[in-house]
Parts: structure tokens; sequence; C-alpha cells
């Protein structure tokens, strides 16, 4: 993995209606989105996901696998903070990735 300098640029997401998250005990918690995209190329770099009245966040963050065209994700991180404030977190590198290609034809 080469990490390279880029200029980069933010956007945020914030889930009003279709993405929601339902819980039993508070019913439906709204997610947020942020990622970090490269200026120049439009690759997303990072996203992270988070949501309403919850302590916590997923990360993941994209990189570039030989043979691959498209970033790959190659590392997730998640903490959370339970409600006595515990911390939780886990995380977690991808590694070996491989493409995989397919063909069709039609059969008259």
């Amino acid at each position: 993995m080469f990490w390279r300098a880029v200029r980069a640029g933010s956007s945020n997401f914030a889930s009003r209606t279709a993405l929601r998250l339902c819980t039993r005990r508070r019913g439906a918690i709204n997610p947020r989105a942020s990622s970090l995209a490269d200026i120049q190329t439009g690759e997303v770099l990072r996203t992270v996901l988070t949501w309403e009245h919850v302590k916590g966040s997923i990360e993941v963050s994209y990189g570039h696998a030989p043979g691959i065209p498209a970033p790959v994700p190659i590392r997730m991180a998640e903490r959370y903070v339970t409600r006595s404030g515990e911390l939780v977190a886990g995380e977690a590198t991808y590694a070996n990735f491989r493409q995989f290609e397919t063909s069709a034809r039609i059969v008259p």
C-alpha cells in the first residue's frame, strides 16, 4: 500500500426518510454519512457513518490494490460508547484483493 498526497474535498449527507435504522427502544435512528474524496479523480478516500442518539461511528478507508482499477476498502474501524460509558472498538484490515470477471452471451 502506497500513500500519496492529494487535494481532497469533503461532503456530508444526513438522512431524514429513506435511510433509517430502526430499533425497538428508540424507533428510527437517522444515519449521517460523510466522505472525503480526491478532488482531481473523484475517488472516495474515506467514509464515516454516524447516527443520531448513538455515540459511535464506522469509518472506512479506501486505497488501491494491484490489478484492480477502482479504490477498494482497506480498513474499517468502528467505535461505540455503551450506556455505562465503556468504549467498544474494533478494526478490520483487508488484503489479498482479487478481481472477478464474467462474461455472457445470448443464445438464439
